[in-house]
């Protein structure tokens, strides 16, 4: 891993500053947060933390793929979340006495990670309303997902789980209609709480409601069909 000073260019800033926790932000302020950044380089497969570690930066994926996950006594591990470009996480130290991960951090992908001073950022979340206002709001959302993710654990099937995430994730307008997958189907299954296998007899079933998956290229035919699976 080689850490060096961020020096962003435009396309940077505007991934950071279109993030969640930005939107409502002083400009004054994001300019104080990020002055100082550092920006971390990893290859796939990179840990950039574990859980129970100290954690000092608030993080922004400029580029590539992040899991955050928690592991098992035997080596079961679940996802917690998938980051990519534009996500921020690590907010929860930022309000944490300890200030240590609740899970371990990793690159899917070669990936570029900027890493803003929690030091700095509870400076602003104590001096700027409006940042105080937005890390609200993003653990909020937090919250919202992980009440949806355990409904959905709880109350749906495997292929129920995977066709709530196409039409999630469907493109506006009239079947039939293409998207891509953000990631690798491994990552999709861990997402969704599935075994590889799982998500694979899922997707057989779909086949069904008009689902055709060719690679991480997605084709759904009929999305009222999707909506009774």
């Amino acid at each position: 891993m080689t850490v060096k000073t961020l020096r962003l260019n435009t396309r940077d800033r505007e991934t950071i500053m279109k993030c969640q926790l930005f939107g409502g932000v002083r400009p004054e302020t994001a300019a104080r947060l990020l002055d100082g950044a550092l920006v971390s380089s990893h290859e796939a497969g990179d840990i950039l933390f574990r859980e129970g570690e100290g954690i000092d930066s608030l993080m922004v994926v400029l580029n590539g793929l992040v899991r955050v996950y928690r592991s098992g006594r035997e080596g079961r591990e679940a996802d917690l979340g998938v980051f990519t470009a534009g996500d921020v996480f690590g907010e929860c130290a930022i309000l944490s006495r300890g200030r240590v991960a609740g899970a371990h951090g990793q690159a899917l992908e070669p990936s570029l990670i900027a890493h803003i001073d929690m030091h700095r950022a509870r400076q602003m979340l104590a001096e700027d309303p409006s940042f105080a206002s937005a890390v609200m709001t993003l653990l909020c959302q937090r919250l919202h997902d992980l009440q949806d993710s355990l409904a959905e654990d709880r109350l749906l099937t495997a292929h129920q789980r995977v066709a709530h995430y196409l039409l999630r994730h469907c493109p506006e307008g009239q079947a039939p209609v293409s998207f891509r997958l953000p990631f690798q189907k491994s990552v999709l299954a861990g997402k969704l709480g599935l075994a590889p296998e799982a998500l694979s007899r899922a997707f057989s079933h779909l086949r069904q409601r008009g689902v055709v998956v060719r690679g991480r290229v997605i084709e759904v035919h009929d999305k009222d069909a999707l909506r009774e699976a």
